[in-house]
């Protein structure tokens, strides 16, 4: 009796201290989870949401995107239920495909749908880290050393805490892969079963079917299992053909789930998606510094592995090495399998290196790392108290060093910025201009704004072809903004891209002064005390956003219908 409680004793600690890293990321990512809403679109990062799922449905899954599906099967009964209520409460009309798509408070109403989004983001991502932390502790048969390797890998990384509480695709992305990494760790610990290949397929594809980022992270390990079968066949052919049975059915599942996810409904628009995927959103012609060379490339992708660490993640990459060059074993070197399959791959297919790119090295980093500290910890001689309080002491350091993560994120964002201008240096009544180069801005977030200042949405070409009257009093430029016109002249096939997209050759556009404006102020992010950049890893980047404020020259009046026009546009070009 005393032995069963003792277990279940155990158990449940194990099951409490799984939760730390949850607990952490969650408190973490609170900043970020309301941030910049309520607002017609999700303007964290890149995301395109709620719309993007909207018009999936809309068309039947025929609209084409550059992203995957899948975010669209995840988030539509999320919105289906809301859009419901809202029927029900007489603030939805006949729904459309164009803004404000049928909504009687379509900012507000639009907001509450990212929210909703953003939430079930984190909660997925949350639990998946739950889910490979509790893993890790049964395969290992270690409660301290899973949750430390999570801990370390995942919480002090900005470019990872960011996408988990955002609705760009890479947050549902990083949240399937867990569970795949997860069950790839089960079969590489306890071995195969089917449960356990058919959930590795699904989560597999689920992920890359996100974003096709993840595509390249579970190849190695893919074809280690077919050869770990192959030689099990070879000593013993009851087991071994049992095992190669197995491995066949997650093959064959995760073919099959990729169609069901990806193709079947709308193979066209799967066509067009995989031409642009593999053309121009892969060419480093358009993408790539003019000025790269191949050792600014391998050190773009050191900064950009720092970077989807953390120094966290980056302090347990190096422990974990050492270890495993000191102290070899096939599981271990399994375990590596999906980190280093990620890494080489894309370094060798990328051709140009963004730090969102090495997003699956944190996750694929817990395997080995789970591995190399429940070791550690089983061999040491240091005392369960001092284990605890260096524990404790870790959790601590990495909390502060997430909330500086997240902090950065959301203090030297543009909006932050933008917001900062509108309610500081903008007069009252003044019309302002986002630059935004590729099409219809759809609105600041209504935090970024200020009763008296009205926006007018329109992409850049459209201002440089209205008559000078017709353009805004101020143009806000954000460091991207002013990235993309520097790079736009060196970048003949940036510039090509853009063309076809929008119509306009950008090329041809000399300087906002010419379009009758001058430069006159500039916005720095202002961080509070706590959030110290040099606890996040690769966070120079973030440190040089600024926002360039443009006046136009003389007074021009401006007709209310004209501005009322401005700001009724749609959203069509999203």
């Amino acid at each position: 009796m005393t032995d069963r409680t003792a277990t279940i004793d155990a158990e449940y600690r194990a099951r409490w201290l799984a939760l730390v890293p949850v607990a952490v990321v969650f408190a973490a990512c609170l900043m970020l989870l309301w941030f910049l809403l309520p607002a017609a679109h999700d303007v964290l990062t890149e995301s395109y949401e709620p719309t993007k799922t909207l018009r999936f449905f809309y068309t039947h899954g025929h609209a084409q995107h550059k992203w995957g599906p899948m975010t669209g099967f995840v988030f539509a009964p999320v919105y289906t239920a809301l859009l419901l209520f809202y029927r029900l409460m007489g603030q939805l009309g006949r729904i459309s495909s164009v803004y404000p798509f049928g909504f009687a408070d379509p900012i507000h109403d639009l907001g509450t749908l990212l929210f909703a989004a953003r939430l079930t983001t984190l909660l997925a991502a949350l639990t998946g880290v739950y889910y490979l932390a509790r893993t890790l502790q049964r395969h290992l048969a270690s409660t301290l050393g899973p949750v430390l390797a999570v801990l370390l890998s995942l919480s002090t990384s900005m470019v990872l805490l960011e996408a988990l509480v955002d609705t760009n695709p890479n947050g549902l992305m990083i949240a399937f892969l867990l569970f795949a990494l997860a069950n790839y760790a089960a079969i590489i610990l306890s071995g195969f079963t089917k449960r356990r290949a058919i959930a590795m397929a699904f989560f597999y594809i689920a992920s890359l079917s996100c974003k096709e980022l993840t595509s390249v992270t579970l190849v190695l390990p893919y074809l280690a299992l077919i050869a770990l079968g192959v030689f099990r066949a070879r000593r013993n052919a009851v087991e071994g053909r049992r095992d190669l049975q197995i491995i066949t059915l997650s093959c064959l599942s995760a073919f099959g789930f990729y169609l069901l996810i990806n193709v079947i409904y709308a193979p066209g628009s799967w066509v067009e998606r995989m031409r642009y995927v593999f053309g121009p959103l892969k060419d480093p012609a358009i993408w790539a510094s003019a000025s790269q060379t191949y050792a600014s490339y391998l050190l773009q992708a050191l900064w950009a592995v720092a970077g989807s660490l953390g120094w966290a993640g980056v302090l347990v990459l190096i422990v974990s090495l050492v270890w495993t060059a000191i102290y070899p074993s096939s599981r271990l070197l399994l375990l590596w399998l999906p980190f280093l399959s990620h890494l080489i791959f894309t370094v060798a297919t990328a051709g140009y290196m963004p730090p969102y790119f090495m997003l699956p090295l944190g996750p694929a980093l817990c395997l080995p790392s789970a591995f190399v500290l429940s070791r550690m910890i089983e061999t040491s001689t240091v005392s369960e108290s001092l284990q605890a309080v260096t524990f404790t002491a870790l959790t601590v350091l990495c909390a502060w060093m997430a909330f500086c993560a997240t902090g950065l994120v959301r203090y030297t964002h543009t909006d932050s910025l933008v917001h900062t201008a509108v309610t500081e240096k903008i007069p009252t009544g003044s019309t302002i201009n986002v630059v935004n180069l590729f099409s219809n801005n759809g609105g600041l977030p209504e935090p970024a704004m200020r009763g008296d200042v009205l926006l007018d949405p329109r992409p850049l070409f459209e201002i440089i072809r209205a008559p000078i009257s017709d353009r805004p009093d101020y143009l806000l430029v954000s460091s991207d903004g002013q990235a993309w016109e520097r790079e736009i002249k060196t970048r003949p096939a940036r510039a090509a891209m853009l063309k076809k997209q929008v119509g306009f050759d950008y090329s041809t556009f000399t300087s906002y002064e010419s379009l009758g404006y001058e430069l006159t102020g500039v916005v720095q992010p202002t961080l509070p005390g706590w959030c110290r950049p040099h606890a996040v890893a690769d966070s120079s980047e973030h440190l040089k956003e600024n926002l360039l404020i443009y006046h136009r020259r003389g007074e021009f009046a401006r007709k209310a219908s004209a501005v009322n026009a401005i700001t009724a546009t749609t959203h069509n070009n999203e």
